[in-house]
């Protein structure tokens, strides 16, 4: 029974899983976790980050090292609430835009699309998509970095964009001024930072085509992909303006 509530509040088969292994433990060592469900080592911790950020789980500093509790149930259920909460508002959004989505998605040449993905396994999709192709970010990298730490703001990422030509407008931040140093030596990859006070709520990227938007709003990453040409060049149009300001 909790394993298919588990699974309706979007869980994934391996984080329902390991969740109900720690529900028998007191203190949760990711090492044990390995042990029991036998999930490869660097997924166990993953999904272990990714409870965490679910309010599932609480981290804490054992010794030297870093081990997770359970959460008490009513975090729980105010993190099932807060899904309800996040699906009626999405719910709303498209009964306002509906006739917009229906107008993109019937389009003649059937190229424009909106695609919206919930969790970071799924928004690291629209990551993967970016590193493909030239593409513009507007974004907070010390916010994507924390929850994206594989993708191209972690280490060694600077290699998966040699090939490509990026645009960069940042949050002002030591992250920033980081990626700014690492990506110096690279003609490709240009950036530039926001004044100080001034941040960057919601990323978005800018490529090919599409423009996608990524909100970290209460520490759950979603997103939505707008494939439609016209929307495209209009953002553009305004990256390109704020770009030349700064």
């Amino acid at each position: 029974m909790l394993q298919s509530v588990l699974k309706n509040i979007w869980l994934t088969e391996k984080e329902v899983q390991v969740y109900m292994y720690c529900l028998q433990a007191k203190i949760i060592e990711p090492k044990k976790v390995v042990e029991s469900t036998k999930i490869a080592r660097t997924q166990a911790y993953a999904i272990l980050e990714s409870l965490s950020q679910k309010w599932l789980l609480s981290e804490i500093i054992w010794g030297s090292s870093k081990k997770f509790v359970v959460e008490d149930m009513s975090i729980l259920k105010k993190f099932i609430q807060n899904e309800r909460d996040k699906l009626k508002l999405q719910m709303k959004l498209i009964d306002e835009n509906k006739d917009v989505f229906e107008g993109m998605m019937q389009a003649e040449d059937n190229t424009s699309y909106v695609k919206y993905y919930e969790n970071e396994k799924w928004v690291q999709e629209i990551y993967d998509l970016a590193l493909k192709d030239d593409f513009d970010c507007f974004s907070d990298l010390a916010r994507v970095s924390k929850h994206f730490p594989w993708t191209f703001v972690g280490i060694g990422s600077v290699d998966k964009l040699k090939w490509i030509k990026n645009r960069n407008i940042l949050t002002n931040n030591e992250t920033a001024e980081w990626w700014k140093e690492q990506t110096s030596s690279l003609s490709n990859i240009e950036t530039k930072v926001l004044p100080l006070g001034q941040e960057v709520k919601v990323d978005y990227l800018l490529g090919n085509g599409y423009i996608a938007y990524i909100s970290f709003l209460w520490g759950n990453v979603s997103g939505i992909l707008i494939k439609n040409r016209d929307i495209y060049e209009s953002m553009k149009l305004q990256f390109d303006l704020l770009w030349h300001k700064l």
